[in-house]
């Protein structure tokens, strides 16, 4: 866990240290795993900032030097998924069938999972997680565009770049949500998305 006050980075001008983007993400990820833990312990609305910075350790004006609002603290685990996508697309050979970016196994823990499961199954309910949840799929199909331009070899400004980004985007929400709600076949999550991208583009 990531405590406030960890020291080894370079001091701003100001005096306040410059953390690393490393740290960042950490720190962030804490905070989001505490703040997960307390809405399903207590619910969204019982919980407050506070709550959240002292379960992890940091202080209120830490937290809102990194997160907009109370729910927005579940954003890392949704752009920890949008890199994954991204990597994934980076590696394929252009031309290919992008679903084949979600070929083979997981390599998603038991922990992973639960915590993706617990995050879907709440923000069906809890309108300011929805939010967030619709914020971050919107912001990944803009960084889709580059990804898939190149892989058609299109300009990420033609129609068919911005409309396969859009496909791409709800095809993945659509099967995190279908394997979490639904999956009544008892696929992986890797080989759920493999499919819906393969129905949605390929």
């Amino acid at each position: 866990m990531v405590r406030e006050g960890t020291r080894g980075d370079a001091r701003s001008p100001r005096g306040r240290p410059t953390r690393s983007p490393a740290y960042r993400r950490a720190l962030e990820f804490t905070i989001a795993h505490e703040a997960l833990r307390l809405f399903l312990e207590r619910g969204v609305d019982a919980t407050t900032v506070a709550d959240i910075a002292a379960a992890a350790g940091v202080s209120p004006r830490t937290y809102w030097r990194h997160f907009s609002s109370k729910e927005s603290a579940i954003r890392p685990f949704l752009d920890h998924g949008l890199r994954d996508a991204v990597e994934r697309m980076s590696g394929l050979t252009p031309g290919s069938a992008l679903s084949e970016g979600w070929a083979g196994e997981s390599t998603l823990d038991d922990a992973a999972l639960g915590t993706i499961v617990s995050l879907v199954r709440m923000v069906q309910h809890e309108l300011g997680l929805r939010a967030v949840w619709l914020q971050a799929h919107h912001d990944a199909a803009l960084a889709f565009v580059p990804l898939v331009a190149r892989h058609l070899s299109v300009s990420p400004e033609s129609l068919e770049a911005q409309v396969t980004s859009a496909e791409l985007n709800a095809a993945l929400a659509t099967a995190v949500e279908y394997f979490t709600l639904r999956n009544v076949e008892g696929l992986s999550l890797n080989e759920t998305i493999r499919r819906a991208v393969l129905m949605a583009i390929d």
